[in-house]
């Protein structure tokens, strides 16, 4: 159903005759990342593909903070919510990667020992001291005492919760 969606898509976007400059390059780039995704598709990269830089929830994960700035206490609720979904995202990795298997595609043993370490020391360190638990950390300025301590507590609480159990889901699948 998703590539079905993304070849409309781009046959869509293929269509499109922007009248501006910066319209016509932001829709070649679209249509370029479009025509790459579709191409790669081909591979199953997401039923097997695991590495220790990329393509694993480790590192996928770990640098959401830096691309979300904490301002509001609205922009660290936002911030909660999309922590929430990091288990999902992370079940949806482990039952590709099981439906890669499942057809005899695998990674290779260095790359899945190299994660798996990842993972380990990971899930060997409190939740406060994860790259997650950065914007519980730092100073916020707009929020009152009460708010930020509930704001620590909670990132403090998904992390410790349903993020280390959906870490160790993933490390299970690995081992």
């Amino acid at each position: 159903a998703r590539i079905q969606k993304e070849r409309l898509l781009l046959a869509e976007a293929k269509g499109l005759h922007p009248a501006s400059e910066s319209d016509r390059t932001t829709l070649a780039l679209l249509v370029d990342q479009l025509d790459t995704d579709l191409a790669d598709e081909v591979c199953a990269f997401s039923t097997w593909s695991i590495g220790s830089y990329a393509d694993n929830p480790v590192t996928a994960w770990s640098s959401l903070p830096d691309s979300h700035k904490v301002e509001t206490t609205k922009d660290g609720a936002n911030l909660l919510a999309r922590y929430r979904q990091i288990p999902g995202a992370i079940d949806t990795t482990i039952a590709n990667l099981r439906r890669g298997a499942a057809a005899g595609r695998f990674a290779n043993a260095e790359s899945i020992r190299r994660v798996v370490s990842m993972v380990d020391n990971l899930l060997a360190t409190k939740a406060a001291d994860w790259d997650l638990a950065s914007p519980a950390r730092a100073a916020h300025p707009s929020f009152t005492a009460a708010e930020l301590s509930a704001f620590k507590r909670d990132i403090e609480a998904v992390i410790e919760g349903e993020i280390r159990a959906a870490y160790g889901r993933y490390r299970a699948l690995l081992t």
